[in-house]
């Protein structure tokens, strides 16, 4: 199911980014994904497509994971280009390098207004030509702002990367 949730949320946002008349609206998306996450079944895992695109130069895809918890949601964050400096490091013979993957306890109660606004904070640097974005550019450092302060206010905390993860 996650791969497919990726592929449906990839389809949802590029149809509400479009002018086109028949589209999915961004309040609706964001209402569905949230009911979504409230629903999973312990131990399950909801992907989302991530990243920033800005008009006329580009952007950078990133994959969010949820993963339902006893305690609540872990939040996954799987980045290896730019903005990945922001995730845990370590130092191999040759260099320093950084984890592709960055980490989040959001412990319950989760507050359904607080997740809608964060799962809003995600989606948004996607929508090049959205009016809810209007003329904000989005760069790794400020996405990586925007997200941890949406984390922030679910009273999310990071958690480490295992040892025998962070290996080269």
């Amino acid at each position: 199911a996650g791969m497919q949730d990726l592929a449906t949320g990839e389809a949802s946002i590029r149809n509400f980014d479009t002018l086109s008349g028949t589209r999915e609206t961004l309040p609706g998306f964001v209402l569905k994904t949230a009911n979504q996450l409230e629903t999973l079944a312990e131990g399950a895992d909801f992907l989302m497509p991530g990243g920033w695109g800005n008009p006329g130069e580009g952007g950078h895809a990133i994959i969010y994971q949820f993963r339902k918890t006893a305690d609540g949601l872990t939040f996954f964050i799987y980045n290896a280009g730019a903005g990945s400096n922001e995730h845990e490091k370590w130092t191999s013979t040759e260099k320093e390098r950084f984890h592709p993957v960055k980490m989040y306890q959001i412990p319950n109660p989760i507050d359904q207004r607080e997740l809608q606004n964060f799962i809003r904070r995600l989606v948004i640097p996607q929508l090049v030509r959205h009016s809810e974005r209007g003329k904000k550019k989005f760069d790794a450092e400020s996405l990586s702002r925007n997200i941890d302060k949406g984390l922030d206010f679910l009273n999310a905390t990071p958690l480490k990367i295992p040892k025998q993860s962070a290996r080269e």
